[in-house]
């Protein structure tokens, strides 16, 4: 066992950032290479002891909380013999998610920790790998296999599995196992037998053959954010303005259930409510609800993953039903089209994939390409756009990108509401 040791580069109170350590006979391994939003010189200065160990570096998950610190440590230390590994999509994405960063911070100030070039050669040096791609590596007369498994909860995010001598290790950092997310869930079977399992998860294993018990925090459902939604839209409501008509069952929205207002469609709310009158013309323009109230709901998430979830389902939710389309949706964030370009030309990645490419017909059709969600990349283009709108950006922290100048909007304006898609990490905001 001496052979073997872990140790924390960055804990619980960086905020998410994500960032550990492993020695196995001579080979050092780094999982993860985390920031902040706030480019920590504090988180930083963690790397520097560890890097000059480090021969290899395993990523997760195309966040800036997981490969955000690559570009800086690329730019400021000898990486030349470092081999650095992640999944197609988490290379591709991490990139364009690290684009993103350097814009939003660039907006706010002169950033120069690191640039668009070092952006590039960061992860053009990434060695892109599949699921299920057993590598055996010999480095430093230490011979050893790594294998990347799905995580389920982003879009090529893995859990790495290192087999050296007769031990098996198991990274697994933000898992899900729920059938929920746009990628497949993780098979908690897949941990069987590890010796030693690192997570940041609580999981029980099963005991006499009973199911196991794991507590992975999920983010909002999907039935729950289609309830958000629709109680969004009665909650907007300003209390001067009196019904033109009550629905059956509850007075306010406070008091309906879920399972209340499933059956409510998006126009009842809209006319009952006196949102839009009964007598709009709903062939006038593409928004006929246009400048009739002035309230937008804003979905914050914190990665592109929760984005594409989101989009997706407010994608279906438009479809079935019609008067959803007639209020914008819009994506916006600086590098949307990229990161959606890229997501599209990794479609297999997605959950459901194989049953969708084996359905006669439906190979052409990509989920990706919205019809009802527009695609945005500057604040100067929501002005075509006038509320009632469902704006979906990111940061949730409000510390980085487009929501944190769309915040003050929100909240001035009482009708206005956030949502939040993800458990809320600390913010100074």
């Amino acid at each position: 066992m001496e052979e073997i040791q872990f140790e924390h580069i960055l804990s619980k109170e960086y905020d998410g950032c994500t960032a550990n350590f492993l020695k196995i006979g001579n080979i050092g391994i780094m999982f993860d290479c985390g920031i902040d939003e706030e480019a920590n010189p504090e988180i930083l200065q963690k790397y520097e002891a560890y890097l000059p160990k480090v021969d290899i570096i395993l990523l997760t998950h195309a966040t800036f909380r997981h490969c955000g610190a690559l570009p800086y440590l690329w730019k400021t230390y000898d990486m030349e013999n470092i081999s650095v590994y992640a999944t197609f999509p988490v290379n591709k994405l991490a990139c364009t998610c690290m684009y993103e960063y350097f814009m939003s911070q660039k907006q706010m100030h002169d950033f120069k920790l690191f640039g668009i070039e070092d952006i590039d050669e960061a992860f053009e040096r990434v060695i892109p790998v599949s699921f299920h791609q057993k590598r055996s590596i010999v480095l430093k007369n230490t011979t050893f296999t790594i294998d990347a498994l799905n995580a389920g909860y982003s879009l090529g995010g893995a859990i790495w599995v290192i087999n050296y001598l007769v031990h098996k290790l198991i990274y697994a950092i933000d898992v899900h196992d729920k059938n929920e997310n746009i990628s497949e869930p993780l098979l908690m079977d897949e941990l069987r037998d590890a010796h030693f399992l690192i997570t940041n998860t609580y999981i029980a294993p099963s005991i006499d053959g009973k199911k196991k018990i794991s507590r992975i925090i999920p983010d909002l459902s999907k039935d729950r954010l289609k309830y958000q939604i629709k109680s969004t839209l009665l909650d907007l409501l300003d209390t001067e303005v009196k019904p033109a008509k009550v629905p059956e069952g509850p007075s306010t929205s406070r008091d309906f259930n879920q399972e209340s207002m499933d059956n409510v469609p998006i126009s009842e709310v809209l006319m009952n409510y006196g949102l839009v009158g009964k007598d709009t013309d709903y062939n006038s323009s593409e928004y006929p609800y246009a400048g009739q109230y002035d309230a937008e709901i804003l979905i914050c998430c914190d990665n592109f993953s929760r984005i594409l979830e989101v989009l997706l389902f407010l994608e279906d939710f438009a479809d079935q039903n019609m008067d959803l389309q007639k209020i914008p949706i819009l994506y916006l964030e600086h590098m949307s089209k990229e990161s959606l370009e890229i997501a599209r030309s990794h479609i297999e990645w997605l959950k459901n994939w194989n049953n969708l490419k084996n359905n006669p017909g439906s190979i052409d059709i990509n989920p990706l390409n919205f019809k009802s969600i527009k695609i945005l990349s500057r604040e100067e283009e929501l002005q075509k756009y006038p509320n009632p709108r469902i704006v979906v950006s990111s940061t949730s922290s409000f510390q980085l990108g487009h929501t944190r100048n769309l915040l003050p909007k929100v909240l001035t304006n009482k009708k206005s509401k956030l949502i939040f898609i993800n458990k809320q990490l600390t913010s100074p905001l």
